[in-house]
């Protein structure tokens, strides 16, 4: 598991062994203020490495992995005088099998991609110009074109710009869509198995997660919400009770909390069930970490220092580590 450390500039990698628990921390440096890390093979070495959004910097961060727990040295990519990476993705987006980034920038307001060379490097590509102030980025084929979209969230206008890719690092013209006031994190995935994407994006206004039904063709119609915990602030989906259906999965970092709503597949969730975290719990990661065939969950705490381990029973009850 990767975690991102504001404070100090680093990434501490904390290993599994067995039963959800984990070895000594090793630690790298990176840029400044680290706030997001995303793990992909970058060099086509079947090798995870990793690549960080530094907030308080110019530059993003891609450190390579060698498979044995031991990372390289951060090399650092940069554009002219962007400022405050605050979230990427990657995939490949001129069809070159190639994993690429894109990443969002506060100063200015924009996604720039970054091309892979696939060997782990990268080269500086296109860039888009956002209307406002961007909170996160995910990747999608959003019109089954196979062609990767992008999905911009802005907690500050409160809605999501859709940019529907053409396969050569270009996109459409953005659509926008206004969600439920201050929006705080989003993922994708097919919610109701129609092989057509849907998104889920909690509100910290609202205490509530909302999910957004695709129609196939960059467009979104049917709404859910769902209550959850105070001030949501990250989520992640899988399927917990192995009935070939996702849940959720919310962080609540208001009321110290992590919110599990299955997933009945017609359009529908269960209410929340809550679990108690530490104090200001901020990201979440799933996994089987103790080799059962189920999905755990990992929480970080940031004002604890600490990381929450919920074990999956697969009964819909997970019992914490």
């Amino acid at each position: 598991m990767a975690i991102s450390n504001q404070d100090d500039n680093t990434v501490t990698l904390l290993y599994g062994y067995n039963k959800g628990k984990f070895h000594f921390p090793l630690t790298y440096s990176v840029g400044v203020a680290p706030v997001f890390i995303i793990s992909a093979d970058f060099n086509n070495d079947k090798k995870l490495d990793l690549a960080v959004a530094n907030s308080n910097d110019t530059a993003i961060s891609i450190l390579i992995g060698n498979g044995s727990n031991i990372f390289l040295p951060e090399t650092q990519y940069s554009v002219d005088d962007y400022y405050g990476p605050l979230s990427l993705a990657t995939a490949d987006f001129n069809m070159d099998s190639k994993l690429d980034l894109a990443v969002i920038y506060s100063y200015p307001t924009l996604i720039q991609l970054f091309l892979g060379n696939g060997n782990g490097t990268f080269q500086t590509g296109n860039k888009i110009d956002l209307d406002t102030l961007p909170t996160a980025i995910i990747v999608a084929d959003l019109n089954k074109d196979n062609k990767i979209d992008l999905i911009v969230l802005s907690q500050f206008s409160s809605s999501i710009s859709i940019y529907l890719g053409y396969g050569n690092t270009t996109f459409s013209k953005f659509t926008n869509i206004s969600v439920s006031r201050s929006p705080t994190a989003i993922v994708s995935a097919d919610f109701d198995n129609d092989n057509q994407v849907d998104l889920a994006i909690t509100s910290s206004a609202r205490n509530t997660v909302t999910i957004l039904f695709g129609n196939g063709n960059g467009t979104f119609s049917t709404q859910v919400n769902k209550t959850v915990g105070r001030y949501p602030i990250a989520l992640v989906t899988a399927d917990l009770d192995k009935d070939n259906l996702l849940d959720l999965i919310v962080v609540n970092r208001g009321d110290n909390s992590m919110s599990v709503l299955m997933g009945y597949g017609s359009r529908s969730f269960s209410n929340q069930t809550k679990y108690a975290t530490s104090l200001t719990p901020s990201a979440a990661a799933i996994g089987d970490l103790n080799n059962d065939n189920k999905i755990d969950v990992v929480i970080t705490n940031y004002q604890s220092e600490t990381v929450s381990v919920f074990l999956n029973t697969c009964e819909n009850i997970i019992t914490t580590s």
